[in-house]
């Protein structure tokens, strides 16, 4: 029954960001306002019309991007909440295969540690940094997060060569 719900969610998000994807491309002509907003930059000296144009793609960019967040957060938590609620289907009805979960969850979670603890809070200088307000605490769940991806990309490595060295010695 579960297994249902989540193909039926995610056709109606497949549907759904499709949709989006063809108002994006193919529907820009027919945008509300698009039209008057285009004609009121043609009157204007060339450096106006510029900075209109530009004004008038980032606010319907930003309208389309707000709505594919608001998919992509809603997406996301219903996976958090399926996953969860599988999980727990499978803690109760075979116990022996919710333990290998378990210790798949500890390792990632002592990998997140380590990550944490070798990364730094410094905040890197580069042109236009001060744009950002980054904080040392941003700064330090940044480089936790590249700790991360280098540590599992280490250990994906190392399991390569492992299996295809194991191969050899069959």
């Amino acid at each position: 029954m579960l297994e249902k719900i989540v193909k039926y969610i995610g056709y109606a998000v497949l549907i759904l960001a499709a949709v989006m994807s063809i108002a994006y491309f193919v529907g820009n002509s027919q945008a509300p306002g698009l039209e008057q907003q285009a004609e009121e930059a043609n009157n204007l000296d060339s450096i106006q019309k510029q900075e209109a144009v530009a004004e008038i793609a980032d606010n319907w960019n930003a309208g389309v991007l707000n709505v594919a967040i608001i998919i992509l957060v809603v997406s996301g938590g219903l996976i958090v909440i399926f996953a969860i609620g599988k999980f727990i289907e499978t803690l109760i009805s075979e116990p022996k295969k919710a333990i290998k979960s378990i210790v798949s969850i500890g390792v990632i979670a002592i990998v997140v540690v380590l990550a944490y603890i070798l990364a730094s809070d410094a905040i890197p200088n580069f042109m236009g940094a001060e744009k950002f307000n980054v904080t040392p605490s941003m700064s330090k769940w940044v480089d936790t997060g590249l700790w991360v991806t280098y540590l599992f990309f280490a250990f994906a490595f190392v399991g390569i060569v492992y299996t295809e060295v194991s191969k050899i010695w069959r």
